[in-house]
């Protein structure tokens, strides 16, 4: 990736359609907007939170053939990354010690960059995060896990360096917390922060 260009870096939007509970119809989906976002001369694209799996898919996201149909869309999704140089990231559950975790996970040239896990869980607009999903509080600093094939970090802190920025993320409802997760990221030096969001069909 380039220097940022006047304290501006190219970044990408992307809202996928998006197939509730088929990860490999979604993966299609997320590359083809990435690759139309890359055309375009972005260096970043953020796609949706929970975006590989969909937000609505109720209890089918505690299965776990469905999840590991996650993890393999998102290796599909991964790999077709080395075939240029922008940062994806995706939303997708991530399970890890025997917990599962919303996450948005950072693809770059073909690998798992990191993945960080969302601390603050919603309980607004009729969702119950808590029922499916455990806070990535409790995930240790400096954890590491092995993902779609990849040994990767995991956690809620990560900032991610390139020659030319750093930055971090928040997910979703995290923004609007009353220290919301971008004060300690910003503090930790990201000059960036992400925040892939999506509310369910049915809230």
């Amino acid at each position: 990736l380039g220097n940022m260009k006047f304290g501006f870096v190219k970044t990408a939007a992307a809202v996928p359609q998006i197939t509730v509970g088929d990860c490999h119809a979604n993966a299609e989906s997320i590359i083809s907007a990435a690759e139309d976002s890359v055309a375009a001369g972005a260096e970043i694209v953020l796609f949706p939170e929970l975006c590989v799996t969909s937000s609505t898919c109720g209890d089918l996201i505690g299965q776990p053939f469905f999840i590991q149909q996650c993890e393999n869309a998102v290796a599909d999704i991964a790999a077709s990354t080395a075939s240029h140089n922008a940062i994806l990231v995706v939303g997708a559950p991530v399970c890890y010690r025997n917990s599962l975790y919303n996450c948005a996970i950072v693809l770059h040239n073909g690998r798992i960059a990191g993945i960080v896990a969302k601390s603050i869980l919603s309980n607004r607009y009729g969702d119950n995060e808590s029922r499916h999903f455990a806070s990535g509080s409790a995930i240790p600093y400096g954890s590491c896990t092995t993902f779609a094939g990849q040994e990767t970090a995991i956690g809620t802190g990560l900032i991610f360096s390139t020659p030319g920025f750093t930055f971090g993320i928040e997910i979703g409802n995290e923004a609007s917390a009353p220290l919301a997760p971008a004060t300690t990221r910003a503090t930790a030096g990201a000059e960036l922060i992400l925040n892939p969001s999506a509310i369910g069909e049915t809230s």
